[in-house]
């Protein structure tokens, strides 16, 4: 018996591989849920986007964002050409922006850290409390120490006026 295996036979097994591991793949078992929904929103039709003008939150540019939304899920995300901030371009992470909304590991609801360190699920109308009883205890003490703090959208007021 040989020990080298020949060109021709190394190209008929990588042929008999490639095609067995595609008819697995097209099992007819694997695509259990074409349709993300059983009843879907009254103006929704299947396989017809739809667009929705919005704002990356990626960071604090601001960019006009156009999100092509399908069967209520959105699928691509692309630069507002409207937009005076952004003219239609959109940076790598406005358009990694989108795997955010789909990971696995983001949070479903709020959650609050308990003494273990460990996060509980609350309601919203919960979280929304904690936040407002702790805003309360920050300013009875007399010294009013409660600051909001966000990313900032776009130029800012003393800014309008200017040119770029």
């Amino acid at each position: 018996m040989k020990d080298d295996i020949s060109r021709r036979s190394f190209l008929k097994i990588a042929g008999l591989a490639s095609s067995a591991l595609t008819l697995e793949a097209c099992r007819p078992e694997r695509a259990t849920k074409l349709i993300p929904y059983l009843v879907p929103e009254e103006n929704v039709l299947p396989g017809v986007p739809a667009f929705y003008r919005t704002v990356c939150n990626e960071c604090n540019a601001g960019c006009g964002v156009v999100a092509r939304v399908r069967e209520g899920r959105v699928i691509k995300l692309e630069g507002n050409p409207d937009n005076p901030i952004n003219a239609g371009a959109l940076c790598a992470r406005g358009q990694a922006a989108l795997q955010g909304v789909y990971n696995p590991d983001r949070l479903p609801e709020p959650r609050r850290r308990e003494r273990d360190r460990s996060l509980a699920s609350i309601t919203w109308t919960d979280a929304l409390d904690l936040v407002a009883s702790c805003c309360k205890r920050a300013t009875t003490n007399g010294q009013n120490r409660v600051a909001f703090l966000g990313l900032q959208r776009g130029p800012s007021p003393r800014d309008r006026g200017k040119s770029r």
